[in-house]
């Protein structure tokens, strides 16, 4: 019985002499991260004073009544466009690859890829100015859309909802494309976390169809989105019994649980920080869908065909740049 735990190597330290730059994304990405640990944190010392246990009963009906941050309502430009995100993307680098205009005057569906361990790339891309999404797709709306849950956290739902962070259920995906905004859906979701190992790329796609049933019904046009990276951001601890447990847990539970290795904030060798490590975004021309409010079968079927090939063009376009230490060929399963 052997796990395949990745090997830190000797432990190599931090310079002394860091720029001031380097720093502060190092403090970004601190602030940031561990944020769901933050917000559980919080809420339990608050609960376990009287003087603030009367406010913490009043945010939880708050919490249980506001649909706000479920249907992006609550974006906030000057929150996204601050100096923290800058320093957050610059830490990996996290960067756009853009291949064609888009029409602000159309909406989009962006379908992000891979899931990763925490969607970094996803996050920093839509949910901020970070990576420069509105100078790059100027006048386009988009709200990235992610587990209901995020929406409930406490305390963390706010910062997301001031990202645009909504959740990701049918009504939320047409209340935003019937507005004119635009969303972005990592389509794998969290078994594709699990997946996420350096140097390989691995989808679950081919049975995940309803993200072309939104584009249809809307007529929106899909984008396929393909990072680069993502995936090289933490080492996995991996082994068939362990996965087997974690399959278990994100069937009955909603989420993934990867057991994670990266570094700390003073040594490179160990910790559950993300590597230094660039991440790419390469933007695909849009697909066009007819707008069909009852989609057919043989439509879902054309139009997911032609975005599962896109994804293999983007991916044979830009691996020999992007994925030089690449382990094995694009997998879509």
């Amino acid at each position: 019985f052997s796990i395949s735990v990745p090997s830190p190597g000797p432990m190599k330290w931090a310079p002394l002499n860091v720029p001031l730059e380097r720093r502060l994304q190092m403090v970004a990405v601190l602030l940031f991260v561990p944020y769901q640990l933050y917000s559980i944190l919080l809420t339990i010392v608050l609960l376990m004073y009287r003087y603030t246990l009367p406010f913490m009963l009043v945010y939880f009906a708050y919490i249980a009544f506001d649909t706000s941050p479920r249907i992006g309502h609550r974006k906030w430009d000057a929150w996204r466009r601050m100096a923290l995100w800058r320093y957050f993307a610059a830490y990996f680098p996290i960067t756009i690859k853009k291949t064609v205009d888009l029409d602000p005057k159309k909406q989009y569906l962006f379908g992000y890829h891979p899931h990763g361990v925490y969607s970094i790339g996803a996050f920093t891309i839509f949910g901020t100015e970070g990576a420069g999404f509105s100078e790059q797709f100027p006048g386009i709306d988009c709200r990235l859309l992610a587990l209901n849950i995020v929406t409930k956290l406490p305390f963390g739902r706010e910062m997301t909802a001031w990202c645009g962070v909504a959740g990701v259920d049918r009504a939320t995906c047409d209340y935003n494309l019937r507005h004119k905004r635009s969303i972005a859906i990592v389509v794998g979701g969290a078994t594709e976390a699990l997946d996420a190992l350096p140097d390989q790329l691995t989808l679950c796609l081919n049975n995940r169809k309803g993200f072309v049933k939104v584009a249809l019904r809307n007529g929106a046009s899909l984008v396929p989105v393909l990072c680069f990276g993502e995936n090289d951001l933490w080492d996995q601890v991996t082994h068939p019994f362990v996965r087997r447990c974690q399959d278990w847990f994100q069937k009955h539970v909603g989420f993934a649980t990867p057991i994670i290795m990266g570094r700390g904030v003073f040594q490179y060798s160990f910790g559950l920080l993300p590597y230094r490590k660039p991440v790419t975004a390469v933007f695909g021309a849009p697909i066009d869908c007819p707008k069909s409010p009852e989609p057919t079968a043989e439509e879902v079927d054309r139009y997911h065909a032609l975005y599962l090939q896109a994804l293999r063009d983007i991916y044979d376009e830009h691996k020999g740049v992007h994925m030089l230490q690449r382990k094995h060929t694009l997998v879509i399963r």
